[in-house]
């Protein structure tokens, strides 16, 4: 009996998981661009990493770097410890004849009881059927 249950088990995960894979997969650039916007609205390092490209280029107030997924989420996780959201909103968004997407932003945080502002500079490219982030740019405005 153990051992149907064992199989039943297996079996389930292998029809739900590439339902899983194919729905992320399947998201719009709209839809992954509001995901991400309520990602850095929230201050989600981890959601926000969902769109990531395996290695991506991360400028943060104007230190750059080439990053693993990883590496960038744990350096976002750092900012939004030291740059706690308040808000975040697109002001414009594109695509660039090479097919690649854009949208800049400005995100509103409070840092030791000060507010400010930043700009926000997003790069989207299609990979097989996603849309994932392949340069983040957090500047001053």
């Amino acid at each position: 009996m153990k051992f149907y249950l064992y199989l039943l088990t297996l079996l389930g995960f292998a029809l739900v998981s590439p339902l899983n894979i194919q729905a992320q997969n399947t998201l719009t650039d709209k839809e992954v661009l509001q995901n991400v916007k309520t990602a850095l609205q929230v201050g989600s390092a981890k959601e926000l990493a969902r769109y990531f490209k395996t290695s991506l280029e991360v400028s943060l107030l104007n230190e750059t770097k080439s990053l693993s997924k990883s590496e960038a989420e744990s350096l976002m996780k750092t900012f939004f410890e030291k740059y706690k959201p308040k808000g975040f909103q697109y002001a414009h968004q594109g695509e660039a004849k090479s097919g690649i997407l854009y949208s800049m932003g400005k995100y509103d945080y409070i840092k030791t009881n000060t507010k400010g502002h930043l700009l926000v500079y997003i790069q989207l490219k299609k990979i097989k059927d996603a849309y994932l982030i392949e340069s983040l740019n957090i500047s001053s405005m």
